[in-house]
């Protein structure tokens, strides 16, 4: 039988996720987006067209769009008649937001009992601290676009893929099924499906057989949506460094590279790689596809068009938070001298502090500003 403990925390952590996000979501008004979503993407589109891909949008897949449309139907919703574009309408902005609310939710609690099972309590704790002090987490909480449920499933993608590394299990259908609903939320998965496959065939399997369901038919799915999707111009507001940086940001990355050094360091020749360090190596493998991402972008940007955002890169923010989790702990296990593990403690709770500190203006502002995005 397991633990009741950590169920209990991961339910009160889902409870607590879900009043704030529901908070953020009467508060914060509709804005354009999320809107036009609604009207042109879910009611203005049959069910065969939504699984067409047949969205006016630069992204297509359907399946957000699927479940939003369901949500309408059975609760027969409409937006109200004399609703102002501007205005607030507390049922809706609560009404429509409920999938990414429960989306977020659901990834920050998971989140917590992965860690909580498999290290401790504390470090279940660490990892939700972690997940709330990231900007892009607060950003796309209460939105009603696709963003909280690829954060979820992105999520749950890195939990089953570092299992897999651990060879803790064999888990494959679980991150097949994943895999493929990524692909049913967004094109930009098959980054993450493509590097986390090959991070697979770099330390567990070999067979090629077992990457079909795995990779080979979410790539798929993800191509036809890709290739079936409107094509517009781009234009660059912020830098490249800016985009990866509101995902993961530099404290984070210090982290991970204190670690690599620990890692390179303190690692004997003939000692594998542990897990952690096959965690790192998939961090690069991400960072580097999407940094390939950004490089075509950058080629085919123009003067003008839709801003690249940093919420293309979202992804990124489960990697990091998975990563940051997963070295800390790592770190804090290694040195056997007490004064040692207190200054690695020390160091790593200073970061947290500071990622706290700096986003908290924005967590300020999704708590209480009832504003216009």
């Amino acid at each position: 039988m397991k633990n009741p403990k950590p169920i209990a925390a991961a339910v009160l952590v889902f409870a607590g996720c879900l009043f704030v996000g529901f908070w953020i979501a009467g508060h914060r008004i509709l804005w354009n987006d999320e809107r036009w979503t609604l009207t042109n993407s879910v009611l203005g589109l049959s069910y065969l067209d939504i699984l067409r891909g047949r969205i006016g949008e630069g992204n297509n897949s359907p399946l957000f769009y699927i479940l939003q449309k369901l949500q309408c139907a059975v609760f027969a919703y409409q937006p109200p008649m004399d609703w102002p574009w501007e205005g607030k309408h507390l049922f809706s902005q609560v009404f429509l937001r409920v999938q990414p609310v429960v989306s977020m939710s659901l990834a920050v609690s998971v989140l917590f009992y992965y860690f909580a099972v498999n290290s401790s309590l504390l470090a279940g704790l660490y990892s939700v601290a972690v997940a709330l002090s990231s900007f892009m987490l607060w950003d796309h909480w209460a939105e009603a676009r696709p963003y909280a449920l690829w954060f979820l499933l992105t999520t749950l993608q890195m939990l089953l893929l570092t299992d897999l590394l651990r060879s803790r299990n064999k888990n494959w259908g679980g991150l097949a099924l994943v895999h493929g609903l990524l692909a049913l939320t967004t094109s930009i998965g098959m980054v993450q499906i493509a590097a986390a496959s090959l991070a697979l065939w770099l330390f567990s399997e070999r067979k090629w057989r077992s990457y079909i369901t795995m990779a080979a038919v979410p790539l798929a799915i993800g191509l036809f949506y890709y290739f079936s999707a409107p094509k517009y111009n781009f234009c660059f507001v912020d830098g490249p460094v800016a985009l990866i940086n509101a995902n993961i940001p530099k404290d984070r990355m210090a982290i991970a590279v204190i670690f690599a050094l620990a890692l390179a360091f303190g690692r004997k020749k003939d000692q594998p790689l542990p897990p952690e360090g096959r965690y790192l190596v998939f961090m690069a493998v991400m960072l580097a596809c999407f940094a390939l991402v950004l490089l075509r972008l950058k080629m085919t940007a123009s003067s003008s068009g839709f801003q690249v955002s940093n919420r293309y890169f979202m992804p990124l923010t489960s990697v990091g938070i998975m990563g940051t989790t997963l070295f800390s702990i790592w770190l804090v296990q290694q040195p056997k001298s007490k004064l040692f593990k207190m200054t690695v403690i020390g160091m790593l709770a200073a970061f947290l502090i500071f990622r706290i500190y700096r986003v908290l203006p924005f967590i300020h502002s999704s708590l209480y500003v009832n504003g216009i995005r």
